[in-house]
């Protein structure tokens, strides 16, 4: 699986027990930094729980949002990831607790 995207949406997302290994090292061509291949990338929508997950591989972050609402970020185990394991922008009511 490369990546997760949801858009435009005011449901609740809950992502828990998924491991994603985004296939960095098979994506040489694309430049890190650029937006490519996050784990899971969320725009302008309303609540989301991601945990017990394992996210690797990575050109950029592990859970990117940009303008949402009500996220919680816990218990998940990021490595080899070419930024951040969570990385928000223009985004409130935060929950996060990295503990690997």
């Amino acid at each position: 699986m490369k990546t997760i995207n949801i858009r435009n949406w005011s449901l609740y997302y809950t992502i828990r027990n998924l491991e994603i290994n985004s296939n960095g090292d098979g994506n040489g061509a694309k430049p890190h930094g650029k937006g490519y291949y996050n784990c899971i990338h969320c725009i302008n929508c309303d609540s989301i729980s991601v945990y017990n997950c394992v996210f690797y591989d990575s050109l950029v972050n592990g859970l990117r949002v940009k303008t949402f609402t009500n996220i919680k970020f816990y218990n998940n185990a990021v490595y080899k990831i070419g930024y951040e394991g969570f990385y928000g922008i223009n985004s409130q009511k935060i929950e996060l607790i990295i503990t690997e």
